[in-house]
């Protein structure tokens, strides 16, 4: 009896010795360090500073009418209805 759980438990501890070797060569051995994340994140946010300094984005003004509009809404459907909006 004591051989037959030794045996399974060898069996076990080799699949899951094996599981992490064949996980660690298909997965861990190309990923990035910290120290790499960190410059690859520093890196594209510089990308974005420059295209946002360089004003391909525009901020489009708020109509001011449309927001006057809102608030006389506001004023005259009273606090019940003006959570909705």
């Amino acid at each position: 009896m004591i051989y037959l759980m030794l045996e399974i438990w060898f069996w076990v501890f080799l699949s899951f010795a094996v599981g992490v070797f064949v996980g660690w060569m298909f997965w861990g051995r190309n990923g990035l360090t910290a120290e790499e994340r960190i410059e690859y994140r520093v890196m594209k946010s510089r990308e974005e500073s420059k295209i946002l300094v360089h004003g391909k984005y525009h901020i489009k003004p708020v109509n001011e009418e449309f927001i006057h509009q809102l608030e006389r809404n506001k004023k005259r459907d009273g606090p019940v209805r003006a959570r909705h909006l």
